[in-house]
């Protein structure tokens, strides 16, 4: 509103054309979201007899099926729900590339982490109980990152330096 400082007249239609915009990119990062699934799926199976690696167009089939069975009532009504649902793919697509890093042992940039913050920040200020998927999301992560030995160290070495440091 501050930007184009619609009438009242404009005010509802550039409310639809923001909706729209938002719905637009809800179906962009849900493509992101289930690429990154299916690319996980053939990870994991290493037999080849997962569905994406079997039959790809009955996966992309299913997955913009059900994207359009939960998502189409969305679009007429004017709330936050849709760019709720927008972050949260965005989310997870980026972990599921930051656990192929960590599962190669590629080191991870840092950029993927400033992008996953970010994300995580603005699904806060699009609606709050995003919060807590934030707290899980990060406590998820600390933890895979302790089982694969990445933290290990640090953690260790944080351990000791502060027992050394301690005056009793």
């Amino acid at each position: 509103m501050r930007f184009f400082h619609p009438g009242i007249r404009t005010e509802f239609a550039m409310a639809r054309m923001l909706n729209f915009a938002i719905f637009t990119a809800a179906v962009y990062t849900f493509s992101r979201f289930w690429r990154a699934l299916a690319d996980w799926s053939k990870r994991t199976n290493g037999e080849g007899i997962s569905i994406p690696y079997v039959s790809p167009l009955v996966w992309i089939g299913l997955g913009y099926l059900l994207f359009v069975v939960n998502f189409i009532w969305n679009v007429d009504e004017v709330t936050p729900d849709i760019l709720v649902a927008t972050i949260v793919f965005a989310i997870a697509a980026v972990l599921f590339k930051l656990n192929f890093k960590l599962n190669d042992n590629r080191q991870h940039s840092i950029a993927a982490y400033v992008w996953l913050g970010l994300l995580l920040a603005l699904g806060y200020y699009a609606k709050a109980i995003l919060l807590y998927f934030a707290v899980f999301v990060l406590g998820a992560m600390v933890v895979q990152c302790f089982r694969s030995g990445i933290l290990r160290g640090p953690i260790t070495a944080i351990i000791v330096l502060c027992y050394w440091c301690h005056p009793s």
